[in-house]
């Protein structure tokens, strides 16, 4: 226990969902989210909206999007390459080499995450996390085409008060949070917050006895806020995290189908997880470091006739990574990937209300650019790889895939107008128009290192290994100047009726767009943006004295050069389907029968697929140095991370005690299940895809003293079920490897607040 640090605690008196916390009272208490960049009631913003608050986050041990899959509908969360992937009814992406662009914005107050790998920032000290579904193009822009999640963190507070919160784990972990809050002066409010965490991981390396999977995390927060007049805020928030961990974790799942890059079987023997499907047997136990600092500057004014807000961020953040990609315990495929960005932004934010209210309009400016540099360098083990040096050689063929100097500059402007032309009916209108222009300095080549090979076997050596380079890269580059340049009209149309202060129906079309860019593994090679059209319906609305609450939509969308990821032998690059669509339907249900129960429940269909396109799967190549693999027609495959239903049903039961040590206790019993989920394009393979399963988790929480002290425990999968969470090929030695989710897993946690 003496490396637990002290932290916060967000209370687990928690429910499944922001409406389901306060359902013990008789009336569900009104929920505001900052979806439409203006502070508005959830009941009354015509998006597919879901929101959980800091007290159910902590409840469930929540601290990114990972946990939120199970009570959100059509959300999906996964990893390849220790980097998190979000998908939103079908449309993400998984490309972890920050070259290309999420298809789901996330968002630290306002401000655009642009590297995957600094998500984890997203996650410390929060008030709320809001999950927009559908295309939000008009005021989220860029990358928006699936949805964006809003990570809203908690602000100073006038009074003095502080928390602390220690806990342990299952597979060691123990991890600590603390913050304190209060005024300096009237006017003047500060917060501090610090978190640790720390977990030795579910698997062992079976190859020399390492513990992996695990992961070390330190981060912190401070925020300043200003009332320098009546109408005038200043707010600052500072964030710094680092993590570093044993992962990624990835097994071959047909070891058997191993080959050379001949295509002759690779013989050599125990090859594979003997043990646990979280272990590895990996000649390299792997590793990853990140470390992200985000700064956000916001200035509000706000007067009679308008409300002003400034946004201005910088963003620097490094992910070091070294791993194995063929997952075995010989040396065939190694890599490493460094990521380096510095990101600034700039956003300005105008609304207000005109005609006694009847208009309300906002219009907006956006400024972002991106600097940094992308190394993805794999290193081939000529010996194992080839199979045709009897002497091992310990020679490596070096590929350097390079994009320097990368610098990303984005503009926009956008608006948005609803006219509520009579009581109950409003017509909204937006629109957004982009900009985007990308830069880089592209590096692809082949440099074997001899450096421990005797001079006897240079010669064969160099034969065996000129046609493999020679394969690999057909046409090499160094330091080539690379540009693309992008733009789109992003309109947005939407009617909508609210006959009563309880129902709300609408229905809207928008467009959404993704920008390309530049290709890493071939020289001179772009890819085109996506763009997608989509229409929707929705219902919001209350019953019984709000005891009832039932959210649902219907939707439809189309897709244009929808981007596909391709491994490419042993590279990677992104490549476009001409056609792609989704249609599907989703509902969140909370129902309060007593003040003492309460049931969520959240339901999702999807039918998402591509209806064009043509692509070649290498594994049907069987000799990679002589490519023959046809393009298959793949319209009518799944788009990846796109289960066809989802559905979670959560039970919590709040029992108060008329007692002056114990005040209530909470016990939340939730099952999550999921019809099957592919992962690549080619999930007619049973290797690229995950059956359906189905999970159960249990939380029990006991506020005492006044509410002052706090316990709470949970065990998670409790049926122990074994699923993977993502998927990563080298066509090259005919080898696909997965990444299990988590197995079982349990905390305690105790928190003292003050």
């Amino acid at each position: 226990m003496h490396k637990i640090i002290y932290g916060i605690s967000i209370s687990l008196l928690a429910s499944t969902s922001v409406l389901a916390a306060e359902a013990r009272r008789s009336m569900i208490e009104e929920v505001v989210v900052t979806a439409t960049k203006r502070d508005g009631s959830l009941q009354d913003t015509t998006i597919a909206i879901s929101a959980m608050s800091a007290e159910q986050l902590e409840f469930r041990d929540v601290s990114s999007l990972s946990d939120m899959q199970n009570s959100v509908p059509n959300l999906q969360y996964g990893e390849i390459g220790g980097v998190p992937f979000i998908a939103v009814r079908g449309i993400g992406f998984n490309l972890p080499l920050g070259i290309g662009e999420p298809g789901v914005a996330v968002h630290v107050d306002n401000v655009a995450l642009p590297r995957l790998g600094s998500m984890s920032t997203a996650g410390m000290d929060m008030r709320q996390i809001e999950v927009l579904r559908g295309p939000q193009g008009t005021v989220y822009g860029r990358n928006a085409t699936g949805g964006a999640a809003n990570f809203v963190s908690t602000p100073p507070t006038e009074e003095f008060e502080g928390k602390i919160t220690l806990g342990i784990g299952s597979e060691g972990r123990q991890n600590g949070e603390g913050y304190l809050s209060g005024s300096f002066t009237d006017n003047l409010r500060g917060r501090i917050f610090y978190i640790s965490d720390e977990f030795d991981g579910f698997g062992i390396n079976e190859f020399n006895g390492d513990k992996v999977g695990g992961n070390k995390t330190e981060g912190i927060r401070a925020a300043l806020s200003w009332d320098v007049t009546d109408n005038l805020t200043i707010d600052l928030n500072a964030y710094q995290r680092t993590d570093e961990g044993s992962n990624p974790t990835a097994s071959p799942v047909n070891a058997g189908g191993l080959t050379t890059v001949l295509g002759t079987p690779f013989l050599r023997p125990d090859i594979g997880v003997k043990g646990d499907p979280n272990n590895i047997n990996d000649d390299r136990t792997p590793y990853t470091a990140k470390e992200t600092e985000l700064g956000i500057l916001t200035v509000s004014w706000a007067t009679e006739h308008f409300d002003l807000k400034s946004i201005s961020a910088k963003i620097h953040h490094t992910t070091d990574q070294y791993y194995s990609v063929d997952a075995t315990n010989y040396f065939i495929i190694d890599a490493i990937r460094d990521e380096d960005s510095d990101t600034i932004s700039q956003e300005f934010n105008l609304s207000g209300s005109l005609f006694d209210s009847r208009v309300d309009w906002l219009v907006g400016a956006f400024y972002f650019q991106d600097k940094g540099n992308t190394n993805f360098t794999p290193i081939l083990g000529v010996d194992e790889l080839t199979g045709l040096i009897s002497t091992p050689t310990g020679a490596g063929l070096v590929l350097d895939a390079l994009l320097e100097d990368q610098n990303n500059v984005a503009k926009a402007l956008f608006t948005e107008v609803s006219w509520r032309f009579a009581d109950d009916w409003k017509f909204l209108v937006g629109a957004r128009y982009s900009e985007e222009t990308k830069e880089a300095l592209q590096t692809f080549y082949a440099t074997l290192d001899v450096s421990s090979v005797p001079p006897s076997l240079l010669g064969i050596l160099n034969t065996v290994v000129s046609p493999i380079a020679g394969a690999v890269i057909s046409d090499s580059c160094e330091r080539t100047p690379a540009e693309v340049s992008f733009n789109s009209f992003d309109p947005k149309f939407e009617l909508s009726w609210q006959p009563s202060d309880e129902i709300l129906v609408y229905v809207q079309n928008q467009r959404g767009f993704k920008a390309g860019g530049i290709s890493s593994t071939e020289c001179g090679q772009s890819y085109v943006p996506e763009e997608v059209n989509s229409s929707e319906i929705g219902l919001k609305a209350q019953f019984f004295d709000n005891r009832l609450t039932i959210n649902s939509a219907i939707f439809h969308y189309e897709y244009t050069d929808y981007q596909v990821l391709e491994y490419n032998g042993i590279g990677l690059r992104v490549i476009s389907a001409p056609k792609a669509s989704g249609s599907g339907a989703e509902s969140e249900i909370v129902y309060a029968p007593t003040d003492w129960m309460n049931i969520d429940v959240a339901l999702s269909y999807l039918d998402a697929k591509y209806d064009e396109f043509m692509d070649a799967d290498g594994f049907e190549d069987p000799n990679f140095l002589v490519p023959t693999a046809e393009p298959r027609d793949l319209s009518g495959m799944p788009l990846n991370r796109a289960p066809k239903y989802t559905g979670n049903l959560g039970l919590n039961f709040f029992i108060p005690f008329d007692s002056s040590f114990i005040n209530e206790s909470q016990i939340r019993l939730e099952a999550y299940t999921t019809d099957s989920i592919a992962f690549t394009q080619f999930s007619y393979k049973d290797s690229d895809r995950q059956d359906g399963y189905t999970l159960f988790n249990a939380y029990f929480g006991l506020s005492m003293l006044d509410n002052k002290l706090s316990v709470r425990t949970f065990v998670k999968n409790i049926t122990n079920e074994d699923y993977i969470i993502g998927v990563f090929t080298a066509d090259i030695i005919h080898l696909t490897s997965q990444i299990h989710a988590d197995p079982r897993s349990y905390g305690l946690q105790v928190s003292y607040g003050f």
